[in-house]
């Protein structure tokens, strides 16, 4: 898209993150969600639950739930049940 000249919203990240949890490429989620501030764009709710999520799902991913988490709330985004 980026390279389109269009400008991605939070709306069409969360529809990545979908895909790559579809996908079982869940790194590149998480690196995906890291760098949505650079890319003019900041996550929601909706972004860190679906990629934190897709991490409790699978196996040995817990500690980085929790730097998610942390991240989370450090950006003023609080934890409710869908998370």
């Amino acid at each position: 898209m980026c390279g389109r000249g269009v400008s991605p919203n939070v709306s069409s990240f969360n529809a990545v993150f979908r895909k790559l949890e579809e996908m079982k490429e869940l790194d590149r989620g998480v690196l995906l969600l890291q760098q949505m501030p650079r890319m003019g764009c900041s996550p929601n709710h909706v972004s860190y639950s679906t990629v934190i999520c897709s991490l409790c799902r699978t196996r040995g991913r817990m500690l980085e739930v929790g730097y998610l988490v942390d991240d989370m709330l450090r950006n003023g985004i609080n934890i409710d049940a869908t998370t």
